[in-house]
């Protein structure tokens, strides 16, 4: 998100500002079709390798 920032690029919350985040007890779940099921906390999410697409950023809605 922070190249996104940087651009300018503006944000829009499909249902409202989710508001503020509390890190502490914050918590992703993969799971699904995938060999290592886990959830990952903020600072395990945070700490991950990161790396650069060259994408562009494309939301469709109300098919």
């Amino acid at each position: 998100m922070s190249r996104l920032k940087e651009l300018r690029t503006p944000v829009f919350w499909a249902e409202g500002h989710p508001g503020e985040l509390n890190r502490e007890a914050w918590g992703i779940e993969v799971s699904g079709l995938c060999a290592n099921p886990k959830t990952f906390t903020w600072q395990e999410l945070t700490a991950l390798p990161k790396s650069i697409a060259d994408a562009r950023l494309t939301s469709v809605t109300r098919f």
